[in-house]
């Protein structure tokens, strides 16, 4: 479908006309030019400076792509103090130009040199110390190097958006809410237990905000008692699980403390489960205990998860966070979870 843009030579720029796109591989080797309904002209980058149609732009480079030199249209992303280029041919490849002077392929990491992108964008942008530690976590992608280009436009130290994992452990407080009228003679209270788990964390298009998943193991005794003029009643449960939250958190993009906030869902997965209750009644000298009945408990349960906290920085990579969260789980028996927890990012 044929759009609104310009096609521009050494000497004259046409607007307003209709440019085809042809897609990102073949938009790089011409430009079409639909000048009526039964004449359209291609043009090839030996022909044109450049060329545009929508929120897209073509730019005539020559370049070298896995060893062979050509003329292409680069579609221009970025474009300020660094301007960045890219092209789909025969795989994805970024240039980089500075000042308008100096222009630069970023080749794709070779095996034996996972670091060798990473380590040009670091020369590149030398002249602002302040985007050096980002560097190392810049992906090979659109999105990662136009955010990591808009941080060195500003020349300010953020936490740049990647990828991270780690372990936490902490202490968790459970409690049943809402108990079936079986237990409703009962004290219900917190049962507190200590909680370890793992973590990753991984950033939702390159911004402040993320995706953050993690599995958790606890073991849970609970124990309520009930004394009446004609018995006496117990309620002893032990229960072991596996709690998945899966979380969106908006983390500040500030550098040495990172406040956070966090929410969404959450399964857990009782892999042992034991929940009795006993009646004892005494008559004379004699003990009678009863076990009445054992209570269902759901094998796996789902809820929500709600969250705060925040991380210190120890080095580009690690840091240490503290956690508070709440979850609320639904079932046979309803359970809400109190959260503190303390944590490496890896």
């Amino acid at each position: 479908m044929a759009q609104s843009g310009y096609v521009e030579f050494d000497s004259i720029t046409y607007s307003g006309v209709k440019i085809i796109d042809q897609g990102k591989r073949l938009n790089a080797l011409s430009c079409q030019w639909q000048k009526s309904k039964n004449n359209l002209v291609q043009l090839t980058p030996y022909e044109v400076k450049s060329y545009n149609f929508g929120n897209e732009k073509y730019v005539a480079r020559d370049i070298e792509i896995n060893g062979k030199e050509g003329r292409f249209f680069l579609e221009e992303m970025v474009s300020g103090k660094l301007t960045l280029y890219f092209i789909k041919y025969e795989g994805k490849h970024f240039f980089i130009e500075k000042d308008r002077a100096f222009f630069i392929g970023i080749p794709k990491n070779k095996e034996n040199e996972k670091s060798a992108y990473k380590a040009q964008l670091k020369g590149i942008t030398e002249d602002c110390p302040e985007v050096a530690d980002a560097a190392n976590f810049v992906g090979y992608n659109k999105r990662s190097l136009m955010r990591f280009i808009e941080r060195y436009e500003k020349c300010v130290s953020r936490p740049f958006p990647h990828f991270r994992y780690g372990i936490k452990a902490g202490f968790e407080w459970s409690k049943f809410i809402d108990p079936p009228q079986s237990l409703e003679r009962f004290n219900i209270k917190y049962s507190g237990a200590f909680s370890l788990g793992l973590f990753m964390d991984t950033p939702i298009l390159v911004s402040d905000f993320s995706f953050n998943l993690g599995i958790n193991y606890s073991r849970h005794g609970y124990s309520y008692n009930n004394l009446t003029r004609d018995a006496d009643y117990d309620f002893v449960a032990n229960l072991s699980s596996l709690k998945m939250p899966v979380l969106v958190r908006y983390s500040l993009p500030t550098n040495k403390y990172r406040f956070f906030v966090q929410s969404g869902g959450i399964v857990e997965y009782h892999f042992n489960k034991d929940a009795h209750l006993y009646k004892s009644t005494i008559n004379g000298n004699i003990i009678t205990i009863d076990r009445t009945m054992a209570l269902k408990i759901d094998d796996v349960r789902f809820g929500f998860s709600i969250g705060t906290g925040f991380e210190k920085k120890v080095t580009s990579r690690n840091s240490l966070f503290l956690e508070f969260s709440v979850n609320q789980l639904y079932g046979d028996m309803k359970n809400r979870n109190i959260l503190l927890t303390i944590g490496l990012n890896i």
